[in-house]
This record gives C-alpha cells, structure tokens and sequence, in this order.
C-alpha cells in the first residue's frame, strides 16, 4: 500500500502500463508496414515486452527504480519508433506513437522522485574562476 491510497487507486501507475501498451502495440504494427529489417525489430520487440513487464512488475511493487526505469524504457521507445518510422514510413502510426511514447516520458519524469541517497548527499559551494584569479594575484603580490 503506498500513501496515496493502496495501487488500484493510483492513476499513475496505470496510465503507465496503458502508454507500455499502446506504445508496444502501435509498434508491432509498425513492424508488419517494414520493408526490411523485421527480424532485427522481432528480437528489438521481444526486449521492449520483457523491459515493460519488469517496469510494470517494479511500478507495482512500488520499487524505487521503477520510475526511472520507466523513464529510459520510454526513451529508448522512442530511439526505436525513429528506425520504425524509418523502415515503415508510416506517418500517422508514427505520429501516435510518438505522442504516446512522449506522454509516457514526460509521466516517468514527473513520477521520479528524489531517493533517500540523493537527499542525503553533501554539497559545497565552489568559488567561481574569477575569484580564484584575485586570490592568486594577491598571494603573488606578497
């Protein structure tokens, strides 16, 4: 159960898995319109389900890796829709599928939140390159 009321209240989480989907269907029919390079995006669509599966097992378990996964998932979606729409010179799915793979990216990236580790760190302030100039100088005149 997370604080927004358990998983089957988050909309995130299935609007999520909805974009995996469709994102992977309109791919496999871009697949059908190629006029080469089928059986490299077989292999290609074969990783995209599994990747998917593992992102929506993490998103269901709540994982903290989830969402960012998700995010490089969807971007590299999009790597592939560009060699889809390539091959196949199918506008209009590509154009679908490009609205959905940038909606699921733009999701991901508001749904990632800063982990523990990451709010824990420490920074410091640098001095900026001019300052350090004048403090050379002065040390050079004494």
């Amino acid at each position: 159960m997370n604080k927004n009321g358990g998983i089957l209240m988050n909309g995130k989480f299935f609007a999520a898995v909805v974009l995996l989907a469709l994102s992977l269907v309109i791919a496999f029919f871009l697949e059908a319109r190629m006029a080469y390079g089928a059986t490299l995006e077989i292999i290609l669509l074969i990783i995209s389900i599994v990747a998917a599966v593992a992102v929506v097992l993490g998103l269901w378990l709540e994982a903290e890796w989830a969402w960012p996964v998700a995010t490089m998932v969807f971007s590299a979606y999009l790597a592939n829709l560009i060699y889809l729409f390539y091959a196949s010179k199918a506008l209009l799915l590509f154009a679908l599928s490009l609205i959905v793979n940038v909606g699921g990216l733009v999701l991901c990236m508001l749904s990632t939140e800063a982990s523990e580790f990451a709010s824990a760190l420490e920074t410091y302030e640098a001095e900026d390159s001019s300052s350090r100039k004048a403090l050379r100088k002065s040390k050079r005149r004494r």
